[in-house]
């Protein structure tokens, strides 16, 4: 039983559905049948992980890629001392 996003072709609302089998999905709006299911991103976070239904990393690049932003600021930061950032 997934829930499914959809857009309604009539009024243009998005909304979701949990869909039973090949059961009919109208628009909460408008009540329209002419409704078209969208793509969607499953994610799932269990405590500082996050994992993508999708099988490919977050589009940030996680944990690691602000981890690696983070150390770069540092070596940036060690390179120019003489320069002072402002508030």
């Amino acid at each position: 039983m997934p829930i499914y996003e959809y857009a309604c072709l009539a009024c243009g609302a998005h909304f979701e559905k949990l869909v039973y089998g090949q059961s009919a999905v109208a628009c909460p709006t408008c009540e329209s049948a002419r409704v078209s299911r969208q793509l969607s991103v499953v994610g799932v976070r269990t405590g500082s992980a996050f994992a993508s239904g999708s099988g490919a990393a977050p589009a940030s690049g996680g944990a690691a890629a602000a981890e690696d932003a983070a150390a770069t600021d540092d070596r940036q930061s060690a390179a120019h001392p003489d320069e002072i950032e402002g508030p």
